[in-house]
């Protein structure tokens, strides 16, 4: 923010070309909402220049159909996500 705090921070685990975003907080604040965009773009960004295809974001499809389509004009899509364990 203005003097010097963080307002917002997000925790990524990367494993190869797959990503999940295990948490997005921010402060309340009045410009909480413009860093978490921007924080999210930055890390879209960061992903992609690790060759990072997928970005595992959990309850999406429980979110409110407008914001839903704000992600998916942001280059989001939602799908449902099936993780199996195989032993080796």
């Amino acid at each position: 923010g203005p003097d010097g705090a963080a307002l917002a921070l997000a925790e990524v685990i990367v494993d190869r070309h797959t990503a999940m975003l295990r948490s997005l907080i921010s402060a309340d604040a009045q410009l909480a909402s413009d860093a978490r965009y921007l924080l999210v773009r930055d890390v879209a960004d960061d992903l992609v220049a690790r060759s990072v295809s997928h970005l595992i974001v959990g309850r999406t499809l429980s979110l409110p159909k407008g914001l839903q389509y704000f992600q998916r004009l942001l280059g989001f899509r939602s799908v449902n996500v099936v993780v199996a364990v195989v032993d080796r």
